[in-house]
């Protein structure tokens, strides 16, 4: 997305050049005079400083929710029949998604240990 943020910024720059160094016939003129309108209304000055920004916020805050919603879905993933279940996945699933309760008052840090897989019927 960056990436294409940064083609689009080029594009919108080099057709701004275009416009202001045009001094050809009346055609091109109002032409010119037309997509100056257009770029007013539109205001890409605004939106070339701030929609790069906005993106990157955007993909930032959406990591976090990935992490919950696949953390989520292991969760509620139940096997009827015994499986094996590594102990400390499952805890830190429950973490991710407890994490909102405990944000605003407690850090939590975890050092887990070498568990080996318990057999269990990962029930929710």
């Amino acid at each position: 997305m960056t990436e294409s943020t940064e083609e689009l910024k080029r594009l919108i720059e080099r057709y701004r050049k275009l416009v202001t160094d045009s001094a050809a016939g009346d055609a091109l003129r109002a032409a010119t005079e037309a997509l100056l309108e257009i770029d007013e209304e539109a205001d890409l000055a605004y939106l070339l400083e701030n929609v790069p920004t906005a993106l990157t916020r955007s993909r930032v805050g959406l990591a976090p929710m990935s992490s919950i919603v696949s953390a989520m879905k292991e969760f509620v993933r139940c096997n009827a029949e015994p499986a094996p279940l590594d102990i400390n996945h499952a805890l830190s699933n429950t973490l991710i998604i407890a994490g909102a309760e405990y944000l605003d008052v407690a850090e939590v840090t975890t050092d887990f240990g070498e568990v080996p897989p318990i057999t269990s019927a990962q029930a929710r």
